[in-house]
């Protein structure tokens, strides 16, 4: 059996989870999910791609012919995408609009998306519960729009987002509101005040030199403030929000709550 900081043996019959994303330098998956798999029992290795969005669809056509392809993890800017190259669905992929994890499923490709339930499990092992609450969301892309999904199922009160692109907000707030009616989704200003999660679901914050999602200057203990990026695992905006009082969650923790997750829907033990 591996553990975290060995190496995990490679040989002949090794089968291939490869992480899909552009850059894939903040990719935290391979070194937490390998370990689990050996525990697991499974001669499997996760190993990162970097493909930009213009050779996407290429490389996928050639992934799908690999044998030993058990399955991919999708990560920034490919996880709506991704839902397009899927032949089915779970009911949450359907529900957020983009996938995280695909894996092949008697010759079609199935895909689910995991963030939001990653997300939710990391704030519940905190002790922060989501139930009557109300959160401001920047960003409603993949990682975005699951977070949001998996709180307003969890008895989220009300949630307003932001997003540059009006359009993919819009999207977020209508399927919102078809599965979950009793938030209410609406779309609103990046300002923290009267919230009691903050929510950076866009990358900005991975790359130095990055704008800031939001004002820090707006952030109040007590709020949580959440940053869906793994690396830097404190982000300028979380160091910010940190310095004002603020509970704070990195995307490491996100990670975190989705391993087993990830192992059971490889492993087809959901």
């Amino acid at each position: 059996m591996s553990h975290a900081g060995e190496p995990v043996p490679i040989d002949g019959e090794t089968g291939l989870i490869l992480f899909l994303g552009h850059p894939t330098a903040q990719a935290g998956s391979p070194q937490r999910l390998n370990p689990k798999l050996r525990a697991a029992g499974r001669n499997w290795v996760v190993v990162p791609v970097d493909v930009p969005p213009e050779d996407v669809d290429a490389a996928f056509d050639g992934i799908a012919t690999v044998r030993n392809l058990v399955g991919l993890i999708v990560t920034v800017p490919h996880k709506v995408w991704a839902l397009g190259r899927c032949d089915a669905l779970t009911p949450v992929a359907e529900a957020v609009g983009a996938v995280n994890v695909i894996r092949s499923e008697n010759g079609r490709w199935l895909g689910d998306m995991l963030d939001g339930r990653g997300c939710l499990a990391a704030l519940r092992a905190r002790g922060h519960e989501v139930e009557g609450r109300s959160a401001l969301l920047v960003g409603a892309g993949g990682a975005g729009s699951a977070i949001a999904d998996a709180l307003a199922g969890a008895g989220l009160r009300r949630l307003r987002v932001h997003d540059l692109e009006r359009t993919r907000a819009s999207a977020l707030i209508d399927r919102l509101h078809r599965h979950h009616p009793a938030c209410d989704a609406r779309a609103g200003a990046p300002d923290p005040p009267g919230h009691d999660l903050v929510i950076n679901g866009t990358p900005l914050g991975m790359r130095d030199g990055d704008p800031l999602p939001l004002d820090p200057e707006r952030l109040e203990a007590p709020q949580v403030v959440v940053d869906v990026i793994p690396k830097p695992e404190i982000t300028p905006l979380l160091a910010a929000a940190e310095a004002r009082g603020c509970a704070i969650q990195p995307g490491t923790a996100m990670l975190d709550g989705q391993m087993d997750l990830m192992v059971d829907f490889f492993t087809r033990r959901r």
